[in-house]
């Protein structure tokens, strides 16, 4: 299967997936042929793009390690906050991950909706775990940061919903408004004795940056604690690649760049290396282009070294790009 964008779709391409709206609701069935009605229908419900089937991905298979249920399990026990299921889900996020094979697991890229808080910090719990054990981190480690990831923005419940779903810039006012979540999240979790302390760290740190920059209290390097640095980095990723109400999502390559840009203002350096050795960034079936023209789909991920997969031309043949001259452009 491979992903391709709204405007580059045609009639008669094969829905390799079911399309659903923010509830869960079927739109459109797996194995469907598009026509201009869905088409349109997709236009409608603001879904950027689809995952089909053709003969030029007829090998690329996506198995999420973490599969739809535990996730929408995990979302659920988010909204209740109900502390003994989201360390129960933690704890199955973690399995599940430690499970895959070489560690590597396939990330969902497609949502057919503007992703919303729960959602966003469910993958960025994902994506937390996935790094935390390419830094070795013991199971106890990693529980700590799955539980801390999962709640890192559960302080946004306490910022007017008329900010949070706002389309177009925010005002200085809103900004500084949406700047207090941390310093909320805190406040929520403190209250709360099942809580630990670890959670709370992460909660209230995650938008420290580097060099000082960050909020909600400027600190800087080794006072930043590493649980929350881990989390940063795969929530501003998270982020950029998601389509939110005031943005469209960043391609994948762009986002890159940005967190590359990042290394050593906002991330830990340390930490910017592992996630590009770690992390899946490029998600296969996805079309990118290569530094000599030429289309390519992503194919694999190569565990410890990310930003080099291994790539699957349109003629069938299959490049690895640790190997090769090549890099991907766009």
């Amino acid at each position: 299967m491979r992903y391709v964008g709204l405007e580059e779709l045609t009639d008669d391409m094969i829905l390799a997936q079911n399309i659903k709206d923010q509830y869960g609701r079927v739109l459109i069935m797996k194995g469907a042929r598009l026509s201009p009605h869905k088409r349109e229908k997709l236009k409608n419900f603001e879904i950027a793009g689809v995952y089909i089937d053709d003969s030029w991905s007829a090998d690329i298979f996506i198995e999420p390690a973490v599969e739809e249920k535990l996730i929408d399990k995990s979302i659920n026990a988010l909204k209740e906050m109900n502390m003994d299921e989201i360390e129960n889900c933690a704890c199955e996020i973690i399995d599940k991950l430690m499970g895959a094979e070489d560690y590597i697991h396939d990330m969902e890229s497609i949502k057919a909706y503007d992703e919303n808080t729960f959602e966003h910090c469910i993958h960025v719990a994902i994506s937390s775990v996935t790094l935390g054990i390419g830094l070795g981190y013991n199971f106890y480690r990693l529980k700590n940061l799955a539980i801390g990831a999962m709640l890192h923005d559960v302080g946004k419940k306490m910022v007017p919903i008329e900010i949070i779903s706002k389309k177009g810039k925010l005002t200085d006012e809103e900004m500084e408004e949406v700047r207090k979540h941390p310093v909320y999240g805190y406040s929520i979790l403190s209250s709360n004795i099942n809580v630990y302390s670890s959670t709370r760290g992460i909660v209230y740190q995650h938008h420290e940056n580097w060099d000082g920059s960050g909020y909600p209290r400027g600190l800087k390097e080794e006072a930043i604690y590493e649980l929350a640095m881990v989390t940063h980095i795969c929530d501003v990723y998270d982020a950029l690649i998601s389509k939110r109400s005031y943005k469209e999502a960043f391609k994948i390559r762009s986002a890159i760049d940005i967190v590359l840009e990042g290394d050593n203002t906002m991330f830990n350096p340390d930490i910017t290396k592992a996630f590009f050795k770690y992390v899946p960034i490029y998600h296969k079936g996805t079309e990118v282009e290569l530094s000599n023209g030429e289309n390519a789909l992503i194919f694999k991920n190569n565990r410890g070294d990310m930003l080099n997969p291994v790539v699957k031309l349109k003629s069938g043949s299959l490049i690895d790009l640790r190997r090769s001259d090549l890099g991907i452009i766009s």
